[in-house]
């Protein structure tokens, strides 16, 4: 394979958002019932307040990957794809190896189509050896 360099700029993801949005949703009507009188008002400031935090941790996530023919820079460090790489509807699970383990979510809005494919096909071609 010839030594390709490409940089991929990944952009916050709105299903990254809704995903939040739903388990916050998901755990307020599970614990509801639960919760009664001044409890559920603590709780439910701690919810808002959580809910926030993600949502504005999750629009603040711009990523710059460098990639350089197996080897992957992420936050002016060097990694190399581990075996644990998946390919997933709609999103993408990078296994990275390097000073230290790093796994990262991405998902297919965050990234051009042509760079979705890219680090699909990487993934895939890094599994099949």
């Amino acid at each position: 394979m010839p030594d390709t360099r490409r940089v991929l700029s990944i952009k916050p993801s709105w299903r990254h958002q809704q995903i939040l949005l739903l388990g916050h949703i998901a755990l307020l009507v599970c614990v509801w019932p639960l919760l009664f009188g001044f409890y559920w008002t603590l709780w439910l400031v701690g919810w808002v307040a959580s809910l926030g935090w993600a949502l504005w941790q999750a629009r603040c996530r711009h990523m710059m990957l460098e990639w350089h023919g197996e080897t992957l820079y992420y936050q002016h460090q060097h990694y190399t794809l581990g075996v644990g790489s998946r390919i997933a509807i709609g999103c993408l699970w990078l296994d990275l190896h390097g000073p230290r383990t790093r796994r990262l979510w991405i998902f297919a809005d965050s990234l051009t189509d042509e760079e979705y494919r890219f680090v699909a096909r990487q993934i895939t071609l890094h599994s099949s050896c």
